[in-house]
């Protein structure tokens, strides 16, 4: 179990616990603490690792291997160990550079978020479309009901004067 996990749950080397991989959860025995280099707290997550064969019983996969991990020596060219090693476990394996793999990882979050951006700036235009529509619909409402309101004032005796409709009882006279 992480170390982190274990602190803030109680847990001890040697404790039972339940966990839920596939199928019902299963009882597991605590047989020691890992961490992930300087990293202590992760967070909301939660890690147990397992040894072989325990993983492949519990996740139901004997005999079979998903992926394998390598940590080269500090100062070994990676990338004749990358071809060493691909030479040793034949073509059937896809051998990758720990940047090469976290590129191909990341692939189908890229796609989704590129996806989730072109539906967003789509909604954004009709969202502009449809205020633009809105307010020249506001406007014409707006010019045409001010249109029948100076014509009725004009109708009854109103004047033009300064731009505006000025009310007056005899011709030139200002409004008080």
């Amino acid at each position: 179990m992480d170390a982190d996990t274990a602190r803030t749950e109680g847990f001890e080397v040697g404790d039972h616990v339940r966990v839920l991989l596939t199928g019902p959860a299963q009882d597991f025995q605590i047989v020691g603490l890992f961490g992930f280099g300087d990293q202590v707290d992760l967070g909301a997550f939660t890690a147990a690792a397992f040894d072989l064969h325990t993983a492949q019983e519990a996740f139901g996969a004997p005999g079979e291997i998903d992926q394998i991990n390598v940590v080269a020596a500090p100062g070994t060219d990676v990338v004749a160990l990358r071809d060493r090693i691909a030479g040793a476990v034949g073509s059937n394996f896809d051998v990758q550079l720990a940047d090469d793999a976290a590129a191909d990882s990341g692939v189908a979050v890229r796609d989704l978020l590129r996806l989730l951006t072109a539906l967003l700036l789509g909604f954004a235009a009709i969202g502009v479309v449809v205020a633009a529509f809105l307010v020249f619909n506001t406007f014409t409402i707006v010019v045409a009901q001010r249109t029948r309101e100076m014509a009725l004032l004009r109708a009854i005796g109103g004047s033009t004067r300064l731009g505006g409709v000025v009310m007056g009882s005899r011709p030139g006279a200002l409004p008080a």
